[in-house]
């Protein structure tokens, strides 16, 4: 589906129907979510840091993933919270999960 990411306009079918018409940076940005994966070096002050931001995350074994509105909301929190971080990576949503997102259905399963 990435290869659609360079079109100026892309529609999503689904049953035989359209269920969105849009450009490919308008449809990530609406129906999906960038992540911000940390590994904390103490856990405990990243949970309280990312509930007193109300930013919605989530734990998996040793990293925190929060949920962000665009990439560019993880230059300020890695800045203010850089001597507690181990690693991190940011990803970026993308057509494949906009259209996961959409029908609820994977792309291989089509």
């Amino acid at each position: 589906m990435e290869e659609a990411s360079n079109a100026d306009k892309i529609a999503i079918i689904d049953n035989g129907k359209i269920i969105v018409h849009d450009t490919p940076s308008k449809m990530k940005e609406k129906y999906t979510s960038n992540l911000l994966r940390i590994v904390p070096k103490d856990e405990e002050l990243i949970y309280k840091y990312l509930e007193k931001r109300k930013c919605e995350y989530k734990v998996r074994a040793d990293m925190v993933e929060v949920f962000l509105k665009n990439s560019m909301e993880s230059l300020k929190i890695l800045k203010e919270i850089e001597n507690n971080i181990s690693s991190f990576e940011v990803l970026e949503g993308n057509l494949d999960t906009v259209f996961i997102n959409l029908t609820g259905k994977d792309i291989r399963e089509v």
